[in-house]
């Protein structure tokens, strides 16, 4: 009797206890001030004259589950990247990890940033040391972009040799392309399929010069007042990649082809 009597007790402060702690891992105190979220005109990801993209998307996804206030707004990617550094902005997202960035974010992956290269017919630009030895070509890319180590440090090279050209906006760089004023682009996947009709891209050529392939995600400020907060998004991202979730989401914006190479 004793011995059912223990057991019995047991069970039930067990039970308490798992009680207790699944409340505590569901339940999320709210900030007393919305977080701040950033994003950056970007491809697929986030179109600022629309407020849509698949940014949008998994932002609303996480707060639907956290359940707090959030603001949202649009910066360019220097302007971004200085706000994060300075916690004016929590959090943003498709965002590439390098050495500086990783001394002001912790990140949390859900995608997979692979890169292509599209150029004119006729421009010598099927690998990277062909587009170096024509000296009369030029690169164009966005002020603030990284696609890399490996990738970043071949096109310092060539922006030393003022053969790289850098716009402010995805927009402006895509006007100069199609004016023939840049010979090629760099592009990671998600942006062509913005401003490029399946019929359009046929008339340009496309490869890859590195296959250098960097996860991108949530970029969460290292200065924000909430930094006590990331480790849930870090899960929650987790679970929504485990479950198919992002997938589901991106598959609104990729081909399916293109939808292999982005969920991790």
């Amino acid at each position: 009797m004793f011995k059912f009597g223990f057991q019995y007790a047991w069970i039930m402060v067990s039970l308490l206890y798992t009680l207790k702690s699944f409340g505590q891992e569901a339940t999320l105190p709210c900030p007393k001030k919305p977080l701040k979220v950033g994003y950056t005109d970007f491809g697929i990801y986030y179109n600022e004259k629309t407020k849509t993209g698949l940014d949008k998307d998994i932002i609303q996804a996480l707060f639907a589950k956290i359940k707090c206030p959030f603001e949202e707004k649009s910066y360019n990617r220097s302007a971004l990247w200085t706000h994060l550094k300075s916690g004016k902005i929590d959090l943003s997202l498709s965002s590439v990890n390098t050495k500086e960035r990783n001394r002001i974010a912790k990140f949390s992956y859900y995608g997979v940033a692979k890169t292509i290269v599209l150029f004119h017919p006729g421009v010598r630009a099927a690998t990277l040391v062909e587009f170096t030895k024509n000296s009369g070509q030029r690169i164009g890319s966005v002020l603030g972009t990284s696609f890399g180590p490996s990738l970043d440090a071949e096109l310092r090279e060539l922006k030393s040799m003022g053969r790289m050209v850098e716009f402010s906006s995805e927009e402006k760089m895509l006007h100069a392309f199609k004016k023939k004023k840049v010979d090629v682009l760099v592009l990671f996947l998600g942006v062509k399929e913005r401003y490029f009709t399946p019929d359009e891209l046929t008339k340009y050529s496309q490869t890859e010069w590195i296959g250098e392939i960097e996860p991108h995600g949530l970029a969460f400020s290292n200065k924000s007042v909430h930094a006590e907060l990331f480790p849930w998004f870090d899960r929650e991202l987790s679970n929504m990649v485990k479950s198919g979730e992002i997938q589901t989401l991106a598959a609104k914006y990729f081909s399916p082809e293109d939808l292999k190479s982005y969920v991790p």
